[in-house]
């Protein structure tokens, strides 16, 4: 293979030292670039394994959220890229690009007129979700450096296995972030009886840049109490703990939560429930959820054995000494595997609040109604 970089230089005036200044690190930066590709050339490409997914959606809004009734829309939730390298014995790295919908958005008034515009890019956006090295040093033992998967969203993604349905009950409810940068070490215990991790984070998850002092302390247990059981090594229980400040002006204010979730899985069946607690200063809120799904191919004839059908239930109250805040989620739904890493649901979600839509701001006319509804075709496709 032949490679050739070709730079050419303008020229500009500057004042000598600006001038003197520039050019060095303008050296700098080229000699950084020369050596990054050369490590890139350098590489074993083969060693870089890469995979993906992606979520696809179809929505009808039962009821008019203000866009008429029967509004749908196709859409794209998510898709995620995931570049893995085994750099040497010990050590292997990953980074995991999130494409996502940006709905994030600045607002100001020009000529007298209120207008809103996306922050800068109104669609879909890239960032990066994942980006760490992990080392394994001592035996059991993984230590792992930069924006890391927090230990408790992927443990509870796990148990409830339908992301691309619904986010997790922790992430739904913005409890904490599923990935943040930081370092944590997991330790497996022996035997397949589990693993217990701790990690120290930022505490703003991977789409803010760190704004004070503090650092969060995640402590989190998984426990197999049956692992060489034929029918029981489905059966796990965790707990974590999030121990974390934030800065409010110059003074601080505690933000800790706490949960457990147990689960079990076992050929055609799979079942969960957790509990979450958060405290935010004297604010405290509680939920729990409970999921599960039941495969069919057992019960069914070709090519209905791909069915199955999954449910969810999940309660939260942000502020359990405040009335009218709390809310409950309802997903049922028809799972079929289409082919091998494409899985498609259709399913119903109602979200049902203390107080009517109006109160809640969801809709602008008055109603009694205090659920919403939306009927979702959804994709998830792997590679």
């Amino acid at each position: 293979m032949k490679i050739e970089i070709e730079l050419k230089f303008g020229s500009f005036d500057l004042p000598k030292r600006s001038q003197s200044m520039s050019k060095s690190s303008f050296l700098v930066s080229v000699l950084l670039l020369i050596v990054f590709v050369s490590g890139i050339l350098a590489a074993d490409m083969e060693a870089v394994k890469t995979s993906g997914v992606i979520y696809l959606d179809y929505i009808y809004d039962v009821n008019d959220f203000g866009k008429g009734d029967g509004f749908n829309k196709f859409d794209l939730e998510r898709a995620y890229v995931t570049f893995d390298s085994k750099i040497s014995d010990s050590a292997k790295i990953r980074v995991r690009t999130d494409v996502y919908n940006n709905t994030k958005s600045v607002s100001f008034t020009a000529d007298g007129k209120d207008i809103r515009v996306g922050s800068y890019y109104d669609g879909w956006a890239v960032r990066i979700k994942n980006a760490y090295v992990d080392l394994n040093l001592i035996p059991m033992t993984t230590i792992s450096v930069g924006l890391i998967g927090t230990p408790w969203i992927p443990t509870v993604e796990k148990a409830w296995g339908y992301r691309f349905v619904k986010s997790t009950f922790p992430d739904a409810v913005k409890l904490f972030a599923s990935a943040d940068l930081g370092v944590s070490l997991a330790f497996k215990i022996p035997q397949n009886y589990g693993e217990f991790v701790i990690a120290v984070l930022n505490g703003n998850g991977y789409s803010k840049i760190e704004d004070d002092k503090y650092k969060d302390i995640v402590p989190r247990i998984t426990i197999n109490p049956l692992p060489n059981d034929d029918i029981l090594k489905g059966l796990s229980m965790s707990g974590y703990y999030y121990l974390g400040k934030k800065a409010s002006g110059d003074d601080s204010v505690d933000k800790t939560r706490a949960g457990g979730l147990l689960s079990f899985n076992y050929d055609f069946i799979n079942i969960g429930g957790e509990f979450e607690t958060s405290k935010d200063a004297d604010v405290n809120g509680m939920g729990f959820s409970v999921f599960g799904d039941v495969k069919l191919a057992k019960f069914l004839p070709s090519p209905l054995n791909n069915l199955g059908i999954l449910g969810r239930f999940d309660s939260w109250d942000a502020n359990t000494d405040k009335d009218d805040d709390a809310h409950t989620v309802l997903i049922v739904g028809l799972i079929y595997s289409i082919t091998k890493n494409v899985n498609a649901v259709i399913n119903l979600e109602q979200k049902t609040y203390e107080v009517d839509l109006h109160k809640m701001g969801i809709v602008k006319e008055e109603t009694s109604d205090k659920s919403t509804t939306q009927i979702l075709a959804q994709l998830e496709a792997k590679f």
